[in-house]
C-alpha cells in the first residue's frame, strides 16, 4: 500500500493511503461500482451531495459495446462529480484496468502535477456525444526485465513520454519527445 505524501494527501484527503478504485477495462462488477466510489469520495471531501441514479447509468451504458461502457461511464461521472465540485482523474498504470482517483475540482489540476509510485495522473477523456470510444493499445515488452507494458489511451489523446517506463523494473521506454529508445520495440494497435 502506498503511503501518500503530504502533497498527495491534502489533495485526495486521506493521509493513511492512496483512496482509489480499480475497474476492469471490460465493465464494472457490479452496475454503479463507479458512481459508488465516487460518492464515498465526495463525501470524505465534504463535497456536495453527489447523486447517480440507475437511469444516468443506463444512459452512459446503454449503446456501449464491451470496452466502450468504462470509458463512457468515466466521462459522465466525472461531469456529475463536477456538479458538486469534484473531479475524477485516473492513476496511468499501464495495465489493462483504470485506476480512479476523486478530488476536488479546484484541486484537480495540482493533482495531475504529482504521481504515485512513478505513474501519472492523467484526466478523464470527455467522449463527444454519441461518438465511437476511438482507442489505441501500446504494447512493450520490457528489454530488460521481459514484462509486458500496455497502456491504452484514447485517440487523439496524450503521447508516450519519458514517464512511461517498466511497470516492473522502472526502465525508462521513451525520450521526453516520445520516441522509443534503443532496443525497445513498440507495437501499437488501433481499437474500436
Amino acid at each position: 500500500m502506498t503511503i501518500p505524501s503530504p502533497e498527495l494527501a491534502g489533495l485526495l484527503g486521506d493521509a493513511e493511503r492512496v483512496p482509489s478504485f480499480v475497474v476492469d477495462w471490460s465493465g464494472e462488477d457490479e452496475p454503479g461500482d463507479i458512481a459508488r466510489f465516487a460518492q464515498r469520495r465526495a463525501e470524505a471531501l465534504g463535497l456536495g451531495t453527489f447523486d447517480w441514479t440507475a437511469e444516468q447509468q443506463e444512459a452512459a451504458t446503454s449503446a456501449a459495446v464491451r470496452g466502450d461502457a468504462v470509458p463512457q461511464l468515466l466521462a459522465a461521472v466525472d461531469a456529475a462529480l463536477r456538479v458538486v465540485g469534484g473531479a475524477l482523474s485516473q492513476i496511468e498504470t499501464g495495465a489493462d484496468y483504470y485506476e480512479l482517483l476523486v478530488t476536488r475540482e479546484a484541486d484537480a489540476e495540482a493533482l495531475r502535477a504529482l504521481t504515485i509510485d512513478g505513474q501519472r495522473i492523467v484526466p478523464v477523456a470527455p467522449i463527444a456525444a454519441g461518438a465511437p470510444v476511438r482507442e489505441r493499445l501500446i504494447t512493450v515488452v520490457c528489454p530488460t526485465c521481459g514484462a509486458m507494458n500496455v497502456w491504452q489511451l484514447p485517440v487523439p489523446g496524450p503521447e508516450m513520454d519519458d514517464g512511461d517506463t517498466c511497470s516492473s523494473c522502472d526502465r525508462a521506454f521513451f525520450t521526453p519527445e516520445g520516441d522509443a529508445l534503443d532496443g525497445v520495440t513498440v507495437e501499437i494497435d488501433e481499437l474500436t
